[in-house]
């Protein structure tokens, strides 16, 4: 890490630990902070919100918990990029479950089984299109 470098910080969301361990491993090769939790209670009590560039969430895309989970991602982190991705890959059930994450919040929709550089991309592709639509608001609010 460069002297000075601020690293992007990264919050993956999933009762996975193994998905967790995945993204612990892969997202810090690529110069990112990652903090890993289970779930949303347990991470508001070990991070900084104001710290924070990306949320990297499961989406259960058979209920409303993945799009009411976006939304309250959303509310809490305002700035910050969220990519939501699912194990149901291709189906109409997953496209329209896709549909309502992204309405409720989400920037990147992260179909599984992916890999280190498919997280990447989209956790860097989220938070550009945050960051965009974050000066956006703040242009139209000015």
């Amino acid at each position: 890490m460069r002297s000075g470098h601020r690293r992007p910080h990264v919050l993956v969301l999933d009762p996975s630990r193994t998905l967790r361990r995945i993204c612990e491993t892969g997202l810090p090769e690529q110069d990112f902070r990652v903090t890993s939790e289970a779930n949303l209670l347990e991470a508001l009590d070990h991070i900084d919100v104001l710290d924070l560039d990306a949320v990297v969430t499961q989406m259960d895309v058979d209920s409303d918990t993945g799009r009411e989970l976006v939304a309250l991602i959303r509310e809490i982190f305002p700035g910050v990029a969220i990519i939501a991705f699912s194990d149901k890959g291709d189906s109409e059930l997953a496209r329209r479950a896709w549909m309502k994450t992204l309405e409720a919040g989400a920037d990147v929709a992260l179909p599984k089984p992916f890999s280190s550089d498919e997280l990447v991309r989209a956790v860097r592709s989220g938070m550009a299109l945050a960051a965009s639509a974050f000066l956006e608001a703040a242009r139209r609010s000015a």
